[in-house]
């Protein structure tokens, strides 16, 4: 038999996985909003242990600090649901942009990035970075500004059918996380209640289960959150 250790792990393995896997949606809005909260809470203390007594020359009383990390939880557990389709909007932009570019310059544009990097990342300088990729030839083509037209063209399409998809994005991907540690958790399962002595981590994984939990997660998914993403 399994010890009880990773008897143990593997239910919970199980559980988080089915939770992600068909109540993924609701588990991702809340998610973001413990995130932002934590956060915010973190942000606050910096701000009143850092940025405060170099700004005002005095340190704040634990009351105050206090007072701060908790404004900013609040702020986080609001404004970090409600801006992250932005970001994931703003994600959609930038990645189609330099696909654009990337396509019409004949990945002229990633040799410019990646040159202009060093290949030790920490002694590598921002400003001499941007220095680099600013006085590339590519950028003097007289063809160049047509191109980053296009893309910013293509970009503005892209990050708007992003901030569409957003909450389809965030659907599948927490079903598949989900349906990872199904496929994971399902077979240690399978072995103890069949007498076996499983190890958590020995590289145990099902496809068949991450294949059906991942189809079936989906379909749930979807099936129920249909009016809140909009589908047809």
């Amino acid at each position: 038999m399994a010890s009880p250790l990773s008897l143990v792990t593997a239910i919970a393995l199980a559980a988080i996985g089915f939770g992600l896997a068909y109540f993924g949606y609701e588990i991702a809005q809340k998610l973001l909003g413990i995130a932002g909260a934590i956060g915010g809470f973190a942000a606050g203390i910096g701000l009143a242990t850092v940025v405060a007594p170099t700004v005002t020359g005095s340190s704040v009383s634990p009351v105050v600090m206090l007072v701060v990390a908790l404004f900013g939880a609040v702020l986080g557990r609001v404004f970090v649901p409600a801006l992250s389709p932005l970001a994931f909007g703003l994600v959609g932009f930038v990645v189609t942009v330099l696909a654009v570019l990337a396509f019409l310059s004949q990945g002229r544009i990633l040799d410019v990035i990646l040159n202009a990097i060093p290949t030790n990342l920490a002694t590598a300088n921002p400003e001499l970075i941007l220095q680099r990729i600013a006085s590339a030839p590519l950028f003097s083509d007289p063809n160049f500004d047509q191109a980053l037209l296009l893309a910013v063209v293509a970009g503005v399409i892209g990050g708007i059918i992003a901030l569409k998809l957003y909450d389809e994005f965030v659907t599948v991907a927490t079903t598949v996380i989900g349906a990872s540690m199904l496929g994971l958790a399902i077979p240690i399962l399978i072995d103890t209640f069949q007498g076996g002595a499983p190890t958590v981590g020995a590289g145990e994984f099902s496809f068949l289960w991450f294949g059906v939990t991942l189809v079936t997660g989906i379909a749930f998914e979807f099936a129920r959150n249909r009016d809140k993403m909009d589908l047809a």
